[in-house]
């Protein structure tokens, strides 16, 4: 019988930082051959590894994966446990081997330089088709039980607006159009529309924001920049529902929102809260596959 080689033996993966999703991941690179380090776990009683020093899970250690939340403007890890702040430094990112892999969700500019004076070469995991494909279908249902638990009326039969129809702009239309909703999308380009037509929910030009907003009953935003400005938020309905999930700096005046009195709820990072175990399965799918093509 053939044995299959493990295509990660030999190496030394370490994770500073992490949650119930990098649980999953962690026993994918296991399963590859990888020597697991971990430290900072959030999640530290899922997994069954012993929690080390962050110098000393990073000591030698041929690749880095960081939460998928990545790390603040300071460079602080968004998921880490303990009661003080877990940073990113130089003296840690020069405990890696030279030239090593460091996975995380998205960059920011402070990570994106730490990384590149300590001569790490970035994995940004929302550059990856494939990855930005599967966690849409979390990041939807996400969407939808802040929707659910948020509002006193019910997705079926209300009037829902998408703004913007990227990856998880269509999963959350698709998830809406099954409950019964009545689904409207406003996207700039073209091709979108195009793609929202053949959906078959109802589709509107982004210029007719102000035209087409005044009825809805929920708005989803998926769009990574201001949109819905005061002027617009003034002509809404008082009992609408405003979900936000897009990346900083988001598409909503909260606080004009706050003051007209309209719920807003900024809902970000909604696999790893409410799909943890499918969004870990996500990344075991991925990570392993990208880290071992690295050392190839």
């Amino acid at each position: 019988m053939r044995i299959m080689s493990k295509p990660l033996a030999g190496r030394k993966v370490a994770f500073l930082g992490g949650g119930l999703r990098e649980v999953e991941l962690a026993k994918a690179l296991q399963d590859d051959g990888a020597e697991v380090r971990v430290s900072s776990f959030q999640a530290a009683g899922q997994i069954r590894l012993p929690m080390q020093e962050p110098k000393v899970a990073l000591s030698g250690a041929d690749a880095l994966i960081l939460p998928v939340s990545g790390v603040t403007a300071e460079g602080m890890i968004k998921e880490a446990g303990g009661e003080e702040g877990v940073y990113i430094i130089p003296e840690l990112l020069a405990l890696l081997k030279p030239g090593a892999p460091v996975v995380v969700g998205k960059t920011n500019p402070y990570l994106s330089e730490a990384l590149e004076k300590a001569g790490c070469n970035l994995i940004e995991l929302v550059e990856d088709d494939e990855f930005a494909v599967l966690n849409a279908i979390p990041t939807a249902e996400g969407a939808l039980v802040v929707a659910i638990e948020s509002s006193g009326i019910t997705l079926a039969g209300s009037k829902c607006f998408v703004l913007g129809f990227g990856r998880c702009g269509r999963a959350i239309s698709r998830r809406l159009l099954g409950l019964g909703a009545e689904v409207h999308v406003l996207e700039r380009s073209g091709v979108g529309r195009a793609l929202a037509t053949e959906m078959g929910v109802k589709v509107h030009p982004f210029t007719d924001i102000k035209k087409e907003l005044p009825e809805a009953d929920f708005i989803f935003n998926t769009v990574p920049c201001l949109v819905l400005t005061t002027d617009v938020l003034e002509i809404l309905k008082k009992e609408v529902l405003i979900v936000d999930i897009a990346s900083a700096p988001g598409g909503v005046d909260f606080a004009a929102a706050k003051s007209l009195g309209i719920q807003a709820v900024l809902a970000l990072g909604l696999p790893g809260k409410y799909a943890p175990k499918t969004a870990g399965q996500i990344l075991a799918r991925i990570v392993p596959r990208k880290i071992a093509e690295f050392f190839r």
